[in-house]
């Protein structure tokens, strides 16, 4: 698998929608299952499987996918 696919499985999997498509303008206001609790998931699997721990303030700069995308290849992940 690819990174991204990892990642795709990751949101997949947490948000409980095996059809979900990422987008960099995605956000948790387009996917009914994604709540804070369900963010904080999202962020915990994505340090487990790619090896990087987040500080609060990158936990809290995330808005979209895109942020996201963006925060994984400043800790060397590429997508």
């Amino acid at each position: 698998m690819t990174n991204m696919e990892n990642l795709q499985a990751i949101y997949r999997e947490v948000l409980k929608k095996p059809d979900l498509q990422l987008t960099p303008e995605l956000t948790a206001r387009d996917v009914d299952s994604w709540d804070s609790l369900a963010h904080v998931q999202i962020i915990v699997e994505v340090e487990k499987k790619f090896g990087v721990e987040f500080d609060l303030d990158d936990f809290l700069a995330i808005r979209n996918v895109g942020d996201f995308f963006k925060l994984l290849a400043r800790y060397g992940v590429d997508l």
